[in-house]
């Protein structure tokens, strides 16, 4: 059994989304997005709230008093899934839903049981009677369904369950409250075998997952490596030997005492009442014998300690080794049921070799279907973003505004390639998954990219951007780019700014681009620059402001989200800020640069732009930042 879909209604950040979800599932976005909320909601539907009920507080904001709902359909069931469901998986069925709700102060875990719509009425009847009056009239109105006689209320529910179990093509999703016949999934319910979810949060407690219960990771471990049943069987027997030894002590101490005592007792009864008697005996509570239980302690050097002593970078290099004996071991009961791990935050406390190893581990874990193991997690690394499982990544952004909605995206290959072929760009369906797990890796994780040509037009932009934003008092702004989330990212070559572009607006991510029109190189063979002019003036749709869309006008486009470069950003500097070609010059001597030899080195640009007037800066860059900051300010 997995998790194939999560809907979730009104629970905190996350007022409705619906997430597809797969062996390993992937949520990145901004803090506050609602990455972590999913996880929680998730563990709330499954183990319940181990802080204390839900309370109106946990609704979406201006939402109170309307109910939280969560709803999760399960595909792949097994055989043995399908014995623990019963009824709430007839024969032909493949999923199964159920969903918790919170109304009012009150829980209620229901489920989706197929059905008849025509037996609804007969179902709900308690009385035997009233139940088989409405069976026997529908017969009389439906002969076609050829149903069994039934003259008891127990027979008619085996007849109607019978019935729907030989025709699940004719049965429909018949949701109902179930709390009293449905057995859920944490406690003692029937459910707790045959799925898991384990929640692993941020702030780690190596006490909790150290300790050998069902949802801790040490409890996953041992219940799908060591059986217990032998040791508890011999222990068993040990305990029934000290039962019978026991009444012998009892028997030899007080058998005599209490069979005076029970003589003396009852000559005085027969003084009161004839014909009855009384014993007084030895009562023994049963000794129950404990279950097999296990732990772990820490041994440095000499010294043995809990595991709680250690350090936090301890304590989850010790959760990344449990995960990986899960995923190292073969054993009886390794496809026994479903674990689900759900990990806040994985990569904390660790050095990013061991975030690498961990991300590994876990999709070793994840993409074994043998091992009954489903993982999700939240992340802020891209060490756990996969290349070949680009489309297991889902992205929350929260925006502000009159309401404050969370928005749930997911790249679709499809659409992207449609995207860039529509503009006259090479399809990148083969190395998409590589685009986004490397190249923008980082800026995934962005609130706003601003996609540029190259490394010195980066770092122009970056130094500007710092000097500006923290000079300028109109702004009321401090600090520069970081602390709003932009990110400046070379494309390395103008072709490849619509492909990072596409794929960055399918994650949600609202990017700016700045690329030059390259006018000085019009004489010569300029077919190749002049077709790449174009591909970027029809994909960002500037071509009708365009006289040659081969050679666009330099200018802001797109309410200043693209900036078009006169010629090139040097020569554009050159032209616009006075003393650029000085500063430049003064900077590549104090770095000892050759000017002649390495005209576009990025420590020489950064030095420029501090040796200049930042109030003479040419006012396209200045108003092309301010669109990145006030799109930027919108999310955080």
């Amino acid at each position: 059994m997995r998790i194939k879909r999560v809907k979730i209604k009104n629970f905190r950040t996350l007022y409705d989304v619906t997430i597809d979800f797969h062996n390993i599932t992937t949520f990145i976005g901004p803090n506050g997005s609602g990455k972590s909320t999913v996880l929680y909601a998730l563990d709330w539907f499954f183990n319940g709230s181990k802080d204390g009920e839900l309370t109106e507080e946990d609704a979406t904001y201006n939402h109170a008093d309307e109910p939280i709902e969560v709803s999760v359909t399960f595909n792949q069931l097994t055989d043995s899934d399908k014995r623990a469901l019963g009824k709430y998986s007839p024969q032909g069925a493949d999923e199964f839903t159920a969903w918790k709700t919170y109304d009012k102060g009150k829980e209620i875990l229901s489920a989706n049981s197929k059905g008849n719509p025509l037996f609804n009425d007969i179902k709900r009847l308690t009385k035997a009677g009233d139940k088989k009056d409405a069976y026997n009239n529908l017969q009389n109105r439906h002969p076609e369904l050829n149903l069994p006689k039934a003259t008891t209320a127990s027979s008619i529910n085996e007849a109607i369950s019978a019935w729907e179990q030989s025709h699940s093509d004719q049965l429909e999703d018949m949701p109902e409250e179930v709390s009293t016949s449905f057995n859920g999934f944490n406690g003692n319910a029937a459910m707790k075998d045959i799925f898991n979810f384990t929640l692993v949060k941020a702030d780690y407690r190596a006490s909790e997952e150290s300790e050998d219960s069902r949802n801790s990771i040490l409890g996953s471990i041992i219940g799908r490596t060591v059986d217990r049943s032998a040791a508890d069987e011999r222990i068993q027997e040990l305990y029934s030997g000290i039962e019978e030894q026991r009444k012998r002590i009892y028997d030899e101490i007080y058998g005599k005492k209490l069979d005076d005592l029970s003589c003396k007792l009852n000559s005085i009864i027969e003084g009161y009442s004839v014909g009855r008697t009384v014993s007084v005996i030895s009562e023994t509570q049963e000794i129950k014998p404990p279950k097999t239980n296990f732990g772990i302690r820490a041994h440095d050097g000499e010294d043995e300690t809990e595991i709680t002593k250690q350090g936090h970078g301890f304590q989850r290099m010790l959760l990344i080794s449990a995960l990986q004996l899960l995923a190292e071991t073969s054993s009886p009961n390794k496809t026994e049921g479903t674990l689900c791990l759900a990990i806040e935050e994985p990569e904390l406390y660790q050095h990013p070799i061991q975030a690498l190893t961990f991300a590994r581990v876990l999709r070793i874990l994840g993409e074994d279907n043998d091992s009954g193991i489903q993982i999700m997690y939240d992340t802020h690394s891209p060490y756990f973003l996969e290349p070949q499982h680009y489309d297991q990544i889902y992205r929350f952004i929260r925006k502000h505004g009159k309401n404050t909605t969370v928005k749930l995206y997911n790249v679709v290959e499809k659409e992207v390639d449609e995207k860039l072929r529509a503009s006259g760009q090479k399809s990148i369906k083969t190395s998409m998954g590589h685009i986004i797990c490397n190249d923008l890796s980082s800026a995934l994780f962005s609130n706003v990219v601003i996609l540029v040509e190259g490394s010195s037009d980066k770092a122009i932009l970056e130094e500007v951007a710092n000097r500006y934003f923290e000079d300028n008092i109109q702004l009321s702004s401090t600090m520069a780019l970081g602390k709003y989330g932009i990110q400046i990212l070379p494309a390395i070559g103008k072709p490849n700014i619509p492909k990072l572009h596409a794929i960055l607006d399918k994650f949600g991510i609202t990017s700016l681009v700045m690329f030059d029109n390259d006018q000085s190189k019009k004489t010569g063979d300029v077919s190749g620059m002049a077709k790449e002019n174009d591909c970027m003036s029809q994909y960002f749709r500037i071509e009708e402001e365009c006289v040659d869309c081969r050679w666009p006008q330099a200018g802001l486009y797109s309410n200043n989200t693209i900036f078009v470069v006169e010629d090139n950003l040097e020569e554009f500097m050159k032209q616009k800020w006075l003393g650029w070609e000085d500063a430049l010059s003064q900077s590549c001597d104090e770095l000892n640069i050759d000017k002649n030899r390495n005209k576009k080195n990025e420590m020489a640009y950064r030095l420029a732009v501090h040796k200049l007037d930042i109030k003479e800066c040419p006012s396209e860059i200045v108003a092309f930042l301010e669109t990145a900051m006030s799109a930027a300010r919108r999310i955080v």
